[in-house]
């Protein structure tokens, strides 16, 4: 696929999603990128005007929802970049481990099942889902269930999209203890 032109819409405004923003403008591609988190938003159209900015919060169906019903159309380039800095959102949500693992893996199937009659109409389309994980505690049984999910969710989507114009990658970034935003970080995936 030539990237030239294509519409990639990428959740996640900050770390990898931000890098992943850049990667795709400089091929030539136009993005869209959505965060719940409006200082991250301004930081990314202050440093980059030609991306365009929404602000949504992905564990919302009614943001997904008013997202694929607006750009839906227009998007070649799914990027579900879903970086679960665990206490964070559990503090956030009060939810329990086990419901924040139920949340994570349906945002997956939801989001991507949503997208895929749209993407369908396309010469080609790219559906790329990622998930990284931040906690404090290196051996995480949160992590493990939704990595093993996030693997099984991703090798279902390729088999039942064998035949169509979508190709489905995937990308499981393991338990880091640190912030995905440090610059020392970020440099190495660029």
């Amino acid at each position: 696929m030539q990237f030239k032109n294509k519409l990639v819409f990428i959740t996640g405004a900050s770390g990898i999603g931000l890098k992943v923003a850049q990667s795709f403008l400089n091929v030539g591609a136009k993005v869209i990128l959505c965060d719940r988190d409006p200082e991250k938003l301004d930081a990314v159209r202050k440093q980059h005007p030609n991306i365009v900015i929404y602000e949504c919060n992905i564990l919302s169906l009614n943001d997904m929802d008013a997202i694929i019903k607006k750009f839906g159309e227009q998007i070649d380039i799914w990027v579900n970049n879903t970086c679960i800095l665990q206490q964070t959102v559990q503090a956030e949500y009060n939810l329990a481990h086990r419901d924040l693992e139920n949340a994570l893996v349906f945002n997956y199937y939801f989001y991507n099942i949503k997208i895929i009659d749209q993407l369908k109409k396309n010469p080609e389309a790219i559906i790329v889902n990622m998930a990284s994980f931040s906690n404090d505690n290196s051996s995480n049984h949160t992590y493990s269930v939704i990595s093993s999910a996030f693997n099984s969710f991703n090798n279902a989507l390729r088999d039942h999209l064998q035949d169509t114009n979508i190709k489905v990658f995937e990308m499981n970034i393991p338990v880091t203890s640190f912030s995905i935003a440090d610059d020392n970080y970020t440099q190495v995936l660029a």
